[in-house]
């Protein structure tokens, strides 16, 4: 792995709200936008540039159905998937190292 590697995952996931909205999907499977926004607690315009993020990133996907009123629901892709075990090891990590 070379360093651009590096740079490329963290501008994917490196940011305040990615890991949590992954993690959040892996946990509570397929979700709406308004079930992210208030499980995650992250405001509309952030949740909303995350998840085009996430979804150009090839990390979730986004399922829009044509109802009323409309319905998209988001999950997470086998690319997300293969993040849950680097997610639950830094909460390891951080159990073990973080106590205050």
């Amino acid at each position: 792995m070379d360093d651009n590697d590096l740079k490329k995952a963290l501008s994917l996931v490196g940011d305040k709200w990615s890991p949590q909205i992954l993690y959040f999907l892996h946990k509570n499977g397929p979700s709406r936008f308004g079930e992210c926004q208030h499980l995650a607690m992250v405001n509309t315009k952030t949740l909303t540039q995350r998840l085009v993020s996430l979804e150009k990133g090839g990390l979730i996907s986004k399922e829009e159905y044509s109802e009323y009123p409309p319905r998209t629901v988001y999950s997470l892709t086998s690319k997300g998937l293969a993040l849950v075990p680097v997610f639950e090891s830094m909460a390891v990590w951080a159990e073990q190292n973080l106590k205050v």
